[in-house]
């Protein structure tokens, strides 16, 4: 529904879906394996970075 109405507010800017459903967990496993200690993983807001530069890096390597 979201989408749609989306769609139809801004109908001449295509809208493009991106699955970010694990991006979270890939954040994490790239904290630990870049050697990010625990207590910097316990960051919320460094984990959504993260997850935000591997939701946009996902769809610039779709164009």
């Amino acid at each position: 529904e979201f989408i749609k109405k989306l769609e139809s507010t801004y109908h001449h800017i295509p809208i493009k879906r991106f699955d970010e459903r694990f991006t979270s967990k890939m954040a994490f496993d790239t904290m630990i394996a870049s050697g990010i200690g625990k207590k910097k993983r316990q960051n919320k807001g460094l984990v959504d970075k993260i997850s935000a530069t591997i939701i946009l890096q996902g769809y610039l390597d779709t164009i």
